[in-house]
């Protein structure tokens, strides 16, 4: 029976299915072999698939698995490669002589093609009672994977059978039992065996050539064999902080040629990994998986010369920490990387495992990976935000003094400050002078009874209105949108990383109302939504924020005098992504947080011609920052248990602004210059406190960077009042620090009066 193409068969129940030659995934047509009587060839195609389960039986005398045409007198002639089949046994009963997982040909002269046999046994019973090859000719790839309930018995196994030819064999579970010999690597062949769980069972002999690979699995596993062990291949132990598996050979055991290959961690001394009733150590050569400096072992003939012995020495991570927060997590990681007690928690081994796999002048920078710094950013975040909602809001009241009601879109701009030095955390703070805390009096000997507002109403001086200037004037709404681009490039006490390069964007919007209670006093309400994506560190990590912040305002004003008021309530819902290259893996994180703020501003607008107006400021915002404690996932062992955390900031700003005005026909221009001085008097950093994920992992503190405490901030642009109800302006930013530090950022936009 032959099947062209992909064929799939499924035999269930209790059937019973009976052949000389049974081939699964053959390229071309499957002849029957001329070793075997006639009978039955089936063909599931040049790609197969035969699954075999419930109470069916399959009985054949060859079973072919992944079968590549050849030259010659080869089984399966006129086709050509690459050829995939695959045998799944789920249940039931295969009872065969001979199985070949990866045949190309049984004919040694025959063209190499690629052809791949794969079995995959959760359940049922196979019993081979002759040979059971996997990897068997050049070009070809075979695998047997044997695990849950499944059953396997075959007289001899071969894994990796000649030069080209790749097998591989892994047990996880169920019982395999051989009954001669194991050979792994045979002839030439590559071939692993990974013994990872289940009953193994070994009667006979065990032969590894020079390119097979015999790995016992975890620490603790236990492996019988009842024959001799005749080696030139490589053991791999492995290890876990205070034992390793162990090779138990009945008789005699030449490993004169053989390699010996460390993976794990931990102190270990005089560990028994093999024993025999006759040894021939040899060399003993041994290494480690990787180029780490945190790591060494050696096996060595023991005390009693028929046995072998492992010593391993692993170093702390500490020794190789620069600044304090990686000491920090050194602290935290020392005492189960080095343990020598059974209390290593198994979680931690695939930490322990790629640290010792980093060289001297990686572990610097894993160590940085490993503590939250990246997460610091929050702080920053808010901070900004905050200061530049409050000056956002300053620009409204600005407009309200001087007498404009109505829509308000003042607040649409863009705005580029830097973080290199702490400088330009309150840049937007200029935005308070969009719109010059201007009176609306006609200026003295000025003909044209123009303003010096942008706004075309009278400012009413006395302390009431009239009913109908209530009605004209006491509510007015704004809208407002801002982009901020920020560049964080403090030094965050980070070394052989770059943790400290950073940088986010940030989109705002802010709509409020307001009720003008007097001629010189007015609140109002407002909403503001912000959503912030920021890139933390070079590594790719990132925090996303999106703050939802209700807020009250207000404003005095008389003569010249003027002083604004602002408090904000936010909450913030955090995304935050954790990336951990040394270790492959990313964590992530969703907590929440809270943030109050207040804002005082005030100054004094001095009209010495009238042209002309100068005057002084002076502001001060607070804010604080709340954010609730975490849980990282899907990082395993760098997984981080954060606490909660709250920061503090309290900036100063004094300066002074200018502002010319000039009449060109229709449209009034107004020129503007700013320049102020801040000082952060609170934000010192703080320290972040968190805890591995992993049983008996201790807690370990890090302190974020701090910013400098003083700036500059710079400021030129011009208002254009075009009529009574529109004005446009545009408005060049800098942000001028210490350490050479320069950021610039243009801002643009229009008022509007509906």
């Amino acid at each position: 029976m032959g099947l062209g193409g992909i064929g799939v068969l499924n035999q269930s129940g209790s059937t019973t299915l009976t052949a000389d030659f049974f081939a699964i995934g053959a390229d071309g047509n499957v002849s029957t072999p001329p070793s075997y009587p006639p009978n039955t060839t089936i063909c599931t195609g040049g790609t197969g698939t035969y699954t075999i389960s419930e109470s069916a039986n399959l009985n054949a005398n060859t079973l072919g698995i992944g079968l590549g045409s050849g030259t010659g007198a080869g089984n399966v002639t006129g086709g050509s490669s690459p050829t995939l089949g695959i045998l799944n046994i789920n249940g039931g009963t295969v009872t065969v002589q001979d199985i070949f997982i990866g045949l190309n040909s049984v004919d040694s002269t025959s063209t190499v093609v690629d052809v791949t046999g794969r079995v995959n046994q959760t359940a049922g019973t196979a019993t081979v009672s002759d040979v059971l090859d996997v990897g068997v000719s050049p070009g070809s790839v075979g695998s047997y994977s044997l695990s849950g309930t499944g059953t396997l018995t075959a007289d001899t196994l071969i894994v990796g059978d000649n030069p080209g030819s790749t097998g591989s064999f892994t047990q996880s579970g169920g019982t395999l039992t051989i009954n001669n010999t194991l050979e792994i690597g045979w002839n030439g062949g590559t071939g692993v065996f990974n013994y990872n769980g289940g009953a193994l069972n070994i009667a006979g002999d065990v032969i590894m050539g020079d390119m097979g690979t015999f790995n016992p699995g975890a620490p603790g596993n236990s492996v019988n064999i009842g024959g001799s062990l005749d080696s030139t291949g490589t053991f791999i132990l492995n290890t876990n902080g205070f034992n390793s598996n162990l090779i138990a050979v009945t008789g005699a055991a030449d490993v004169s040629g053989a390699n010996f290959h460390v993976v794990g961690f931990g102190n270990i001394t005089d560990q028994t990994v093999l024993t025999s009733s006759s040894l021939t150590p040899g060399s003993l050569p041994t290494t480690y998986n990787g180029t780490g400096v945190l790591f060494t072992a050696t096996v060595t003939q023991g005390s009693d010369p028929d046995t072998l012995v492992l010593n391993t020495t692993q170093l702390p991570t500490g020794t190789y920490a620069v600044t304090s927060n990686e000491r920090s997590v050194s602290a935290a990681i020392d005492p189960m990387l080095t343990t020598t007690s059974s209390g290593v928690s198994p979680e931690f081994t695939p930490l322990a495992i790629a640290l010792n796999n980093l060289t001297a002048a990686q572990i610097p920078g894993a160590l940085d990976q490993l503590t939250p710094e990246s997460l610091q950013y929050s702080r920053n975040i808010a901070f900004e935000n905050s200061t530049f909602l409050a000056q956002q809001v300053d620009g409204f009241l600005a407009t309200m003094r001087s007498g404009n009601s109505g829509l308000d879109t003042s607040g649409i701009s863009l705005i580029t400050p830097g973080f290199e030095n702490g400088l330009g955390r309150s840049l937007g703070s200029l935005l308070a002078y969009n719109s010059p805390p201007y009176h609306n009096q006609s200026m003295p000997g000025d003909s044209s009874s123009q303003t010096i507002s942008d706004s075309p109403n009278q400012l009413i001086t006395s302390d009431r209105m009239s009913e109908s200037d209530y009605g004209r004037k006491n509510i007015s709404e704004f809208i407002g949108g801002s982009v901020v681009l920020a560049d964080l490039n403090q030094n965050n006490n980070a070394t052989n990383s770059s943790l400290g390069k950073a940088s986010y964007t940030a989109g705002n919007a802010t709509a409020g109302i307001s009720f003008r209670m007097t001629s010189n006093l007015a609140a109002g309400v407002l909403m503001n939504y912000n959503h912030t994506d920021a890139k933390t560190d070079a590594n790719g990590s990132k925090i996303k924020v999106d703050s939802y912040s209700p807020g009250l305002f207000g404003t005095y004003y008389k003569d010249g005098f003027y002083v604004n008021g602002l408090f904000s309530y936010g909450y913030n819902d955090y995304t935050n992504s954790r990336n951990i290259p040394f270790m492959g893996a990313t964590a992530h994180s969703s907590p929440s947080g809270n943030q109050y703020v207040t804002n005082f501003d005030g100054g004094y607008d001095f009209r010495p011609e009238k042209h002309w107006i100068v005057g002084p400021t002076l502001g001060l915002t607070y804010t604080h920052l709340d954010v609730d404690s975490f849980n990282e996932t899907g990082a395993n062992a760098a997984n981080l248990n954060v606490s909660s955390q709250s920061a503090d900031s309290v900036r100063s700003r004094l300066g002074g602004h200018v502002v010319y005005q000039a009449h060109v026909g229709w449209v009034t221009l107004q020129p503007n210059f700013t320049a102020m001085w801040q000082h952060e008097y609170a934000d010192n950093g703080s320290g972040i406190t968190s805890q591995f994920n992993i049983p008996g992992s201790g807690a370990f503190t890090i302190q974020s960077a701090a910013p400098n405490r003083d700036s500059a901030l710079l400021g030129f642009g011009v208002n254009m009042v075009v009529n009574n109800n529109m004005g446009l302006y545009l408005n060049y930013l800098a942000d001028v620090g210490t350490d050479d530090f320069l950021a610039q950022s243009v801002e643009g936009g229009f008022k509007a009066r509906f």
